[in-house]
């Protein structure tokens, strides 16, 4: 048989480390959901439906060809306070070659329908309550022509021409938001946030 103050010192022990246990398990919780919030991010178009998506393009002096978004509002950030963001475009071109010896009047070789996928910068925005605005053509993506010994000093210039977008999107904080839908306002190049 066991003492009475030694059973009564073991409940005490126990109390304690049981008190200790749920404080820690209080903490890990916490620290879950806390956790989750931020990951639980879910970015998409706020109003599809209205004017929300306003996307340029313009084809550039040095041969290239750029999409841009003049205004994007998206929703479902969560508690995020910083945006990671850059776009993606896939499109197919007539890239024109030119030898860099060689006048552009000249006859170039032409490669009809290249493809090409390139990824923007990324670029950190802020947003706000949950809420994202990008505007001002700031997040941008340009498609350049693959020419055999593409180089600045020697070897070959390209130009594109005749692109036609097949696949837009967004990745903000890692998460994909097609623009797939807003595609025909690509169908006019008045030039970048014109």
């Amino acid at each position: 048989m066991s003492h009475p103050a030694t059973n009564f010192l073991l409940i005490q022990i126990k109390q304690a480390v049981m008190k200790n246990n749920i404080l820690n398990l209080a903490f890990a919780f916490i620290a879950l959901f806390g956790i989750t919030t931020v990951n639980a991010q879910n970015p998409k178009i706020s109003n599809p439906d209205k004017a929300t998506v306003d996307l340029s393009c313009q084809y550039n002096s040095d041969g290239s060809y750029t999409v841009a978004i003049k205004y994007l509002r998206l929703t479902g950030l969560g508690n995020a306070t910083s945006a990671a963001a850059s776009l993606t475009v896939t499109a197919t071109a007539d890239v024109s070659c030119y030898n860099r010896g060689q006048q552009k009047q000249d006859e170039p070789k032409t490669i009809p329908g290249q493809s090409n996928t390139a990824t923007g910068p990324i670029v950190t925005l802020t947003p706000k309550n949950g809420v994202l605005i990008i505007q001002n053509c700031t997040v941008r993506a340009s498609i350049v022509g693959n020419c055999k010994n593409t180089n600045t000093t020697n070897g070959f210039e390209s130009k594109v021409e005749n692109v036609d977008v097949s696949d837009l999107f967004i990745t903000i904080n890692g998460k994909q938001v097609s623009l797939k839908d807003y595609l025909s306002q690509l169908d006019t190049c008045a030039g970048i946030c014109n």
